[in-house]
């Protein structure tokens, strides 16, 4: 590519590839102009090594970039994907299948299924951004590995300091974890932060909580989206954090235009983790 550097960013989704609802949005935050998509490379089998399609960043002009999807779900059947269910007391997430359809799943379960799409990943990439905001410690790379929970609690409570967190989540059965990680985290930096959380699903959901031990009950584990719903949940989440310092929206489904809601609806400054991500992957890979 002349004396252009091609530069690789590998999207490590939880659920399926591709992630048409997050990687284009990623792709505008981070500078890179639109261009012909690269393929997601699928599991358990080799990626085909060709031409670099790259695209080149007005950011700077000597380095081109793709992003490249790899999915910790692809290649899984639908039970295979139903046995990854949270049960009672489990740590749940929620993400997004090919097909647009949401699920929950156990943490705890999911994480091997992470690791070997990073493993997949890691040869192939300058750098490897996960797609989720739960937490994956242990995982390793011998790439820059940008975890969105490290980035952004250490970013948000820089901002907040002392005063008063917001915080969005997907699913109402997750506030009580939510708390918990973010006042450990505060509390490990030495700050007297208060933390409030309210959900609103960013996958166009009305979840029914039926109060089964924290695991929310949608119908098994497939959640149906239903567009029009998202907005009106937000809106009212949002509102319930105006007195709140700031507001981060702690889920990768999260978009632009659901930021301008909460920020509204709040009248908070708000962070978004997909966007402060992005902007720090470019740092990474620019």
């Amino acid at each position: 590519m002349n004396d252009r550097t091609c530069r690789t960013v590998a999207a490590v989704t939880i659920g399926q590839t591709p992630r048409e609802d997050i990687v284009p949005e990623l792709r505008r935050i981070m500078g890179i102009p639109e261009g012909p998509r690269v393929e997601s490379i699928p599991p358990r089998s080799e990626a085909a090594r060709g031409e670099c399609r790259c695209s080149a960043s007005p950011a700077s002009p000597r380095a081109a970039i793709q992003i490249v999807e790899f999915g910790a779900l692809d290649g899984l059947s639908d039970a295979e994907v139903a046995a990854l269910a949270p049960t009672q007391g489990e740590e749940l997430l929620v993400t997004r299948l090919r097909t647009g359809r949401s699920v929950q799943v156990s943490e705890r379960k999911l994480y091997p299924l992470v690791e070997a799409a990073v493993r997949r990943a890691k040869d192939q990439a300058d750098a490897i951004i996960l797609l989720c905001t739960g937490s994956f410690d242990d995982l390793e790379s011998n790439r820059p590995l940008l975890r969105p929970d490290r980035i952004l609690m250490s970013t948000a409570l820089a901002v907040v300091g002392d005063g008063i967190l917001g915080v969005l989540t997907p699913d109402r059965s997750q506030a009580c974890w939510q708390a918990e990680r973010w006042e450990k985290a505060a509390r490990a930096a030495g700050l007297g932060t208060t933390v409030v959380v309210e959900a609103a699903s960013p996958f166009g959901v009305k979840e029914s909580v039926k109060g089964n031990g924290g695991v929310t009950s949608c119908s098994g584990t497939e959640v149906q989206p239903g567009p029009g719903l998202t907005h009106t949940e937000l809106r009212e989440a949002a509102r319930a954090l105006a007195q709140c310092d700031v507001v981060v929206m702690d889920c990768m489904g999260y978009d632009l235009s659901m930021k301008e809601v909460a920020r509204e609806a709040s009248g908070r400054p708000v962070m978004l983790a997909r966007s402060v991500l992005a902007r720090v992957a470019a740092e990474v890979v620019l």
